[in-house]
């Protein structure tokens, strides 16, 4: 709970210009073990998105609940995670904008696996104008510190696609 409070906390800085939203969407992601067959799953993306135009152009963020499920052999990972996205955005034109930036990931879950209570991920994609309330959002992920140790003591890494649609309130 003290996770999601400081989520919602790094996420309220209000200005003039602010656009709330919210996404619901697909999230396949894939953890890389060390010498491991790894199957990437779907898990489901949910939350509220923050967007405010800066001095230098547009920057959305939010807090989502986001699964990432894949299995290495018979062990299933499906942890949960609260993603603190600050992704900057440029237009490409009316329909086409481009964002990308730092993704702060929460693990919800202590349970057996050897997970990290947070990692950093770089986060990039497009999203796609489909009306002045709605859209959708195609992004690729990568970890850029480790998630975890997996049973070798090798470093757990991963990285996975999404996508979402996003509709502002």
């Amino acid at each position: 709970m003290k996770k999601l409070l400081l989520a919602m906390l790094i996420c309220l800085p209000l200005k003039s210009f602010a656009q709330w939203s919210g996404t619901v969407g697909i999230f396949n992601y894939e953890f890389d073990a060390d010498g491991a067959s790894v199957d990437a799953e779907n898990g489901i993306f949910l939350g509220g998105l923050y967007q405010t135009k800066l001095q230098f152009g547009n920057v959305r963020t939010g807090v989502i609940y986001t699964q990432r499920k894949s299995s290495i052999g018979t062990v299933d990972f499906n942890t949960k995670y609260i993603d603190v996205p600050a992704l900057y955005m440029h237009s490409l034109n009316q329909t086409v904008t481009l964002l990308g930036g730092p993704v702060l990931a929460f693990n919800l879950e202590d349970d057996d696996l050897d997970l990290e209570t947070f990692f950093f991920a770089l986060r990039f994609g497009a999203n796609f104008v489909l009306d002045s309330l709605n859209s959708i959002d195609a992004f690729y992920e990568m970890n850029l510190t480790t998630v975890g140790e997996d049973a070798t003591g090798g470093d757990v890494d991963g990285s996975g696609i999404g996508v979402a649609y996003v509709r502002k309130f």
